[in-house]
């Protein structure tokens, strides 16, 4: 089964080291890109939208968010709106933050991995 992915971020340090990781995977598939100063490139196969309700257009498993702090609540919230699940690296985010994700989240039916800190430090 492929795992279709949109990239919030797409055009940032990590998102597009994750652009090229999902176009180079044998079980995902690029299903959007999300960045604003971007919008209308294509990158990794897939046009590059300004918004994330454009990105998910497409049918989408799950948002991975690597945005910045006063952008992430908002993309996360639509996504599990949406019904998409969704893997957030951004940081930023607080504990009233979190609960209101994980209410959502639980309300939707809707995974959500929220980890702000990816470095290889703060997973250890």
């Amino acid at each position: 089964m492929t795992i279709r992915i949109c990239i919030a971020g797409a055009t940032g340090w990590v998102g597009r080291e994750l652009m090229r990781a999902v176009a180079a995977s044998e079980d995902l598939a690029l299903a959007g890109a999300v960045a604003r100063r971007a919008a209308g490139e294509v990158a990794g196969g897939v046009k590059i939208s300004a918004t994330l309700d454009a990105a998910l257009a497409t049918p989408t498993d799950v948002v991975v968010d690597y945005t910045k702090p006063d952008a992430v609540k908002g993309y996360v919230l639509h996504a599990i709106g949406r019904g998409v699940a969704v893997v957030v690296g951004t940081s930023g985010l607080g504990a009233d933050d979190y609960a209101e994700i994980d209410r959502a989240a639980r309300a939707k039916g809707v995974g959500v991995v929220a980890a702000g800190n990816f470095s290889l430090t703060a997973a250890l």
